[in-house]
């Protein structure tokens, strides 16, 4: 279905040579704005043209909102690039402006012109690796052809939250009782975040007091929620900011009335967002909607100390040797400390480099075989691949082994079916200990139980010593 947009000839852009015309002689350079899905190019565009400037939105068909019609606009595919780029020329924009959401896209999938065909080497290089990543180097072009790329903080200032933005209860160290309440939750899920840096995962987690309970990952904040089941009473944030280091000029972290839809659904307490670099979409209903559903809404400073320091993850040779099980391990490693104990069950999904799916307490309720299955199957282009990725499993040696094992067995049909490459089963200590041994039992049950697989098996154990660096034996 086409969301993108009204038929060409409804929309101001012309479908001949003409196009060229688009900016008039003599008129102020305009801000162009490619267009993703949602609210935030037209309410930017408003932004924009009440403070004197003009706009011209170039509209990802299919992607887009037909809201961006109230503006000068055009409409383009993804896969017509030489048309994209023609249309911010005659736009008469030196200034280039990338907003709204963007699943990446299936390159077998999309309609190709001449343009997309000439830069197809560089446009396959751009899709590799994380989000911040691929997002560099879309910069990259579009700097390589002229034009200057702006963020939202540049150009809608007013968009962009502040550091005194509180809606609702206000978080603070704990309640009257000396319990603890939203602001533990909202440091642990800053400290998480942080770690992960290095890897390029995503912006966001949900935390409780006693650590976090979710990571975003490539399913993006809806998926990260809808994963937060079983909260009950406890005071769970949502908390989103940008990863150390990333380019602050596309793809800030974004709330707006869906995220407070879904977050009533699970039973959210409140929703954090790093002052300065974040942002709120429908701002005034935003705020409504999370005032009638008791959420609180706040701006935090994350600081400006970067990531936490480097913490090289020792890996047996085995694992090391193969870097999409490497990266996946190293993930899993980094991120199981911070977890809440009552979810410490991890799973972690790498192909190619790029983490595609974490799920936290993923075996108990099958997420972990959903998302991989989901992920692995757009990640084929609909061909039978060779034998890619890699998944990394944190077990807690000190649960029910036989119930993990069980788990363990219901996730096999889907990395046999999606062609998984290799799995890696870490199973962690239940205190920090050096040491641990793994017991023979356990690695013998979890050997018969993949071993009908046509997959590289390793196992292993986790234990952490007393400064907190990881040991895999």
């Amino acid at each position: 279905m086409d969301r993108g947009g009204p038929p060409q000839s409804a929309t101001n852009e012309p479908s001949s040579p003409g196009e060229e015309a688009l900016q008039p002689a003599g008129a102020p350079q305009p801000l162009c704005i490619l267009a993703g899905s949602g609210t935030l190019p037209g309410e930017i565009a408003d932004s924009v043209v009440g403070t004197g400037g003009t706009v011209h939105i170039v509209g990802l068909r299919g992607v887009a909102s037909d809201d961006i019609a109230r503006h000068p606009h055009s409409w383009t595919g993804l896969g017509q690039v030489a048309r994209m780029l023609r249309l911010m020329r005659a736009s008469g924009a030196g200034r280039l402006l990338i907003v709204g959401g963007l699943q990446r896209p299936n390159l077998w999938h999309l309609r190709p012109d001449l343009g997309f065909l000439a830069h197809f080497k560089t446009i396959a290089g751009i899709m590799r690796g994380g989000d911040d990543a691929v997002l560099r180097r879309v910069i990259r072009f579009f700097e390589a052809q002229g034009l200057e790329v702006v963020g939202v903080p540049d150009v809608a200032p007013e968009v962009v939250v502040g550091r005194d933005l509180s809606i609702g209860a206000a978080p603070t160290d704990s309640d009257p009782a000396g319990t603890p309440g939203p602001a533990p939750a909202i440091a642990t899920a800053t400290r998480l975040i942080r770690a992960l840096a290095d890897f390029d995962i995503g912006q966001g987690a949900i935390a409780v007091p006693e650590g976090v309970i979710g990571i975003e990952d490539g399913g993006g904040t809806a998926r990260l929620i809808a994963g937060a089941r079983g909260i009950g009473d406890r005071e769970a944030v949502l908390v989103k900011m940008t990863k150390a280091g990333q380019e602050t000029r596309v793809d800030l972290p974004t709330a707006g009335p869906d995220t407070i839809a879904q977050a009533r659904t699970v039973g959210l307490s409140g929703i954090a967002l790093e002052a300065g670099r974040s942002l709120i979409a429908e701002r005034k209903r935003t705020m409504r909607d999370a005032r009638a559903a008791g959420i609180s809404i706040r701006g935090f400073a994350a600081g400006d100390d970067g990531a936490l320091p480097r913490r090289t993850v020792g890996l047996p040779r085995d694992i090391d040797e193969r870097e999409d099980a490497a990266t996946s391990a190293r993930i899993a490693v980094t991120a199981w400390p911070h977890l809440a104990v009552s979810r410490r069950s991890l799973g972690v999904f790498v192909r190619r480099q790029h983490a595609k799916v974490i799920v936290v307490d993923g075996l108990s309720n099958a997420m972990l075989a959903e998302r991989i299955g989901t992920i692995a199957h757009q990640s084929s282009f609909g061909l039978v691949p060779r034998r890619l990725g890699a998944v990394t499993i944190v077990l807690d040696a000190g649960r029910n082994s036989r119930a993990q094992i069980a788990g363990l067995r219901a996730l096999l049909p889907t990395l046999r079916e999606r062609r998984i490459a290799t799995l890696v089963i870490l199973a962690a200590a239940p205190s920090p200990t050096v040491g641990t041994p793994l017991a023979a039992s356990f690695e013998q049950a979890l050997a018969a139980a993949v071993a009908p697989l046509p997959l590289t098996l390793h196992v292993h154990a986790l234990s952490f010593d007393p400064d907190g660096r990881a040991i895999v034996t």
